[in-house]
This record gives C-alpha cells, structure tokens and sequence, in this order.
C-alpha cells in the first residue's frame, strides 16, 4: 500500500473525534472516556505524522499515547461495570503503569517500540472485551447492532486481536520478509480504518444525558 494512502486510512479516525465533538454536549458522561480516547487518538495520528515527515521517528507520540490509550480503556470499562470488584481497574491501571515505565526506561527507550506493554495490554483489552460482548448478547433485547457499548467493544476486539497477532509475528521474526511485513502492514490499516468507521457508529448511537425536571405541584 502506497505511504500516501496508508497516512488517509490511518485519518479515518478522524471521522468519529468530529462525531464526538459535536455530539458532545449530549452524550451520556459514562461514554466520555472513549470519546476522549478518540479525540487523543486523532490528535496523536497527526502529530506522529508530523514526526515521521521532520524527525523520521514518530514513537515518541506512540509510545506516550498505547499508555493513554490503555487507561482510558480501563475508565471507560469501569464506567460500565466491566469488572467485578471495584479494585481491579485501579490494580489493573497502576501495573500498566509500572509495566510501561520499566520498558520504556530499562528495556526499551521512548524513541523505540515497547512490544511486551503493547502486548499486554491487547491481551488485557481482548479478555475484557470479549466479555462484555457475551455479556451484552445475553442481555441485550434490542438491536444489538445499535448499542455503543457493543460496538465499542466489538471494535476493541477486532483492532487488539490483530495487535497481538502483528507483535507476535515480530517476535518470531516473521516480519523480516519485506513482502509478508508489507500484507500485514496492509490488512492492519484497513482493519485499523474499519474499526474507526465502527467507532463513528458507536458515538452517533451513544445514549443522551438523562434529563431531570421538577415534578408538578
């Protein structure tokens, strides 16, 4: 796939940060993680494209956002009750931390990948996800192609499984071949597109603040 065309695809997620922030007002404040997630992940695709094309290195931006990301995941799974005990998203939360903290400045280095905090935390966003999925197919009695939270997590799914399986390809040393790193480069940016175009729909679905009125004397 042409650099050029990889760069338009990757903006796809641009398409549900302006979503968000129109909708924002109205949205219901239990989603307001994920539409910030979304807005910081628009914000850091330019800015690493700016990198890539003044420093030739946009890890920097990367590797400050997969920490971000991960734990606004967690906020926005702890806002739908995702975990059973009210102490696992703040465990949870502080060892992705820690874990991020050790790679980054004994393992690895911020201008570089951080593979094992990367992989970790798609392992954790799959687990956790597929659950909710389960859950919501069980309790949902509506459209369940027209709840957010099952869109969402729908989208997780689909983005980390494949981040698991693109880190343990380079950990094999599969991706050496230039020819099978560019197929998997390809596939990853389309499903990367494709999972923002759920997210679009996810946000436009996404409940309304409930409204109070003063009950009539």
């Amino acid at each position: 796939m042409n650099y050029y065309v990889s760069i338009i695809f990757n903006l796809f997620i641009i398409i549900p940060a302006i979503i968000g922030l129109v909708r924002f007002k109205k949205i219901n404040t239990a989603y307001y993680p994920f539409v910030l997630l979304i807005v910081v992940g628009s914000l850091t695709e330019i800015i690493s494209i700016i990198l890539a094309f003044t420093i030739r290195n946009n890890m920097y931006s990367y590797n400050i956002y997969v920490l971000v990301e991960i734990l606004l995941i967690i906020w926005q799974l702890k806002n739908w009750h995702a975990f059973r005990l009210k102490a696992t998203p703040f465990i949870l939360g502080g060892f992705m931390i820690l874990l991020w903290m050790i790679e980054i400045f004994f393992i690895s280095h911020i201008a570089t990948k951080a593979p094992y905090f990367r992989l970790t935390a798609a392992f954790a966003v799959v687990l956790i996800s597929v659950n909710m999925l389960n859950t919501l197919i069980v309790r949902e009695r509506k459209n369940i192609l027209t709840n957010s939270q099952f869109l969402i997590c729908l989208g997780f799914t689909i983005y980390f499984t494949l981040k698991i399986l693109v880190q343990s390809f380079s950990f094999y040393g599969l991706l050496s071949n230039i020819v099978f790193a560019r197929k998997v480069d390809v596939i990853h940016t389309i499903f990367n597109a494709f999972t923002n175009i759920i997210y679009g729909f996810a946000i436009l679905w996404m409940p309304t603040k409930q409204r109070f009125s003063m009950p009539s004397s």
